[in-house]
């Protein structure tokens, strides 16, 4: 082992930064080897934001082209609190409401499945009301 006291560099080269100490662990591989694809995802596939911005400024009338995006940019920052607050009041109904879910139902077998039924859902829910969309 090195010794603070010594002269001279230890016997490795490589600095003791949190970087190169955790850089071979299975978790930092998994980020760098995750890195390109969402590189990839995010410069060349097109998201669901601009997407319906598009389909926005396609079907509506020139005067209420901008209420229109504002509404969709609105309703994704509006998904993004009230997503998180779903999924946190409803994981783990076993535990929260014990009066409601038993602990041999399947909620109390995966405790997050309440959560991802209801987004679940509401999907279905959105994706059937798009058949009345212009």
């Amino acid at each position: 082992m090195h010794s603070p006291y010594s002269t001279g560099p230890p016997p490795h080269s490589v600095p003791n930064t949190p970087i190169s100490r955790n850089r071979h662990s299975p978790r930092s591989a998994a980020i760098r080897d995750s890195l390109p694809l969402s590189y990839f995802r995010f410069l060349f596939l097109p998201s669901s934001v601009d997407i319906a911005e598009a389909y926005a400024s396609e079907v509506c009338r020139e005067e209420y082209r901008a209420l229109a995006l504002s509404v969709v940019s609105t309703s994704r920052g509006i998904g993004l609190i009230i997503g998180p607050a779903i999924g946190g009041f409803f994981a783990q109904p076993v535990e929260k409401y014990p009066n409601l879910f038993a602990e041999s139902s399947i909620f109390g077998r995966f405790p997050y499945f309440l959560p991802c039924l209801i987004i679940s859902v509401y999907a279905v829910g959105s994706l059937v009301a798009c058949k009345w969309l212009p």
